[in-house]
């Protein structure tokens, strides 16, 4: 039993450790958005993003201009790491494949538009 307890004492630091700075969501439903909108646009222009929903179940988010570009500028940095891990083993994209990665990464098309756009190069339709 001893053995198990400091396993369990080991799992909870761990999980305190990494979690600590993660803040639980708040979720407003549609009725307090609408009704308390000004101090939404208040609070995101200093805060954090809000969540809003029906019966509290997350669907939208409002976030501050300056915070949507940090999201923005994170996934242009991902994008960035994926095409420098692919140069590193020796595998270089298409001028059109880094166009819909990117394309992708910043929402202008969907996850099936992207798939329609690369996956033809490999796998080209039988016929």
């Amino acid at each position: 039993m001893r053995p198990r307890r400091r396993a369990d004492r080991r799992l909870a630091a761990y999980t305190l450790m990494y979690t600590r700075r993660m803040v639980p969501i708040h979720v407003l439903t549609m009725r307090e958005l609408r009704e308390g909108l000004a101090d939404v646009v208040d609070e995101v222009s200093t805060g954090g993003p809000v969540f809003a929903g029906a019966r509290r179940k997350p669907e939208v988010v409002i976030m501050s201009v300056q915070h949507y570009e940090q999201l923005s500028a994170d996934q242009q940095l991902a994008v960035d790491s994926a095409l420098g891990s692919a140069a590193a083993e020796g595998l270089h994209l298409t001028d059109a494949e880094v166009a819909a990665l990117r394309d992708y990464a910043a929402g202008r098309i969907t996850r099936a538009q992207y798939q329609r756009r690369v996956l033809p190069q490999y796998f080209p339709p039988a016929g």
